[in-house]
């Protein structure tokens, strides 16, 4: 009888890492095999659920349109969240827990699954609604105005803020 080591893991997060991952950017997930049935491997498959922040117990809500969310394939080694869908909705929601199953397939018909569960961070919000951004002057022409842009009356649980102007 051959004994054959094995050891399947994607807890390797290549891109947007860290203890709260940011919804409308992309995120990498890279998986890493190590052993001598990494040779054996015939497929991949993802599975992605979200924790229901309602129920009662703990319940994990199967995502089902993981597909549109991603850019690379279900039985890809790797996996690609898009980050923004469109102007309005990105790949994963705000404020939420994922856990992300990745299964390997083996020639002998087994499969070996790791996981890793990660939560996304959620976007600052306006504390007084009589504050935001303003700019400053209101008109002006392109090139010869210059524009001043400042905000105030915004607060986040992930302090210090910064600000970007596009």
């Amino acid at each position: 009888m051959q004994y054959f080591h094995f050891n399947f893991t994607f807890n390797r997060c290549k891109i947007n890492c860290g203890s709260k991952v940011t919804a409308n950017k992309r995120m990498v997930i890279e998986s890493t095999c190590t052993g001598l049935s990494c040779k054996t491997i015939k497929g991949y498959n993802w599975t992605l659920y979200m924790l229901d922040e309602f129920s009662v117990n703990e319940t994990w809500l199967a995502v089902t349109d993981l597909e549109d969310r991603i850019l690379t394939e279900r039985d890809s080694p790797s996996l690609v969240f898009k980050g923004k869908l469109n102007d309005w909705e990105n790949s994963l929601l705000d404020d939420a827990t994922y856990r992300l199953i990745g299964a390997v397939h083996l020639d002998d018909d087994t499969a070996e699954e790791s996981e890793i569960t990660f939560k996304t961070n959620s976007a600052p919000y306006l504390t007084d609604y009589d504050k935001g951004c303003r700019v400053s002057p209101e008109v002006g022409y392109a090139v010869t105005t210059e524009f001043f842009v400042y905000c105030d009356g915004w607060d986040d649980e992930d302090l210090p803020l910064s600000y970007g102007f596009k």
